[in-house]
């Protein structure tokens, strides 16, 4: 796949900037790093509420407000699709018909966002 302008490809910068949590997602040739984004590269194209249809998805870290919101939902792959649509800014529609290898990979990316780290086993 094509370099995209400004990309991270040094795992020890992506670690510096993002966090250990995203190590592991550095070696995935999908997950695009940049200094001030995420974008993840789909296997299927996605339509926009716009119209518009993208195969690169954009993705921010979850607020307070969007884990708030799931509260709201029930069901894990429900409350996974709907923070994945606010952090992707999709309408929830979009997510749905997403293929489940897309939903995986970016969910893997919204999750290293709140983790707290690997278990050292130290305390």
């Amino acid at each position: 796949m094509e370099k995209v302008t400004g990309q991270l490809t040094n795992k020890e910068t992506v670690v510096e900037l993002w966090g250990e949590e995203f190590e592991r997602l550095s070696e995935n040739p999908r997950v695009v790093f940049l200094e001030n984004e995420i974008r993840v590269r789909l296997k299927a194209e996605v339509k926009l509420a716009s119209g518009e249809t993208t195969k690169v998805l954009t993705l921010r870290e979850p607020t307070v407000g969007d884990l708030k919101a799931t509260d709201a939902v029930k069901g894990d792959v429900t409350k996974s699709a709907a923070l994945l649509a606010s952090c992707a800014d999709l309408p929830d529609a979009v997510v749905s018909k997403m293929p489940g290898s897309d939903f995986v990979l970016v969910n893997k990316v919204i999750g290293a966002f709140l983790s707290d780290g690997p278990e050292t086993g130290e305390s």
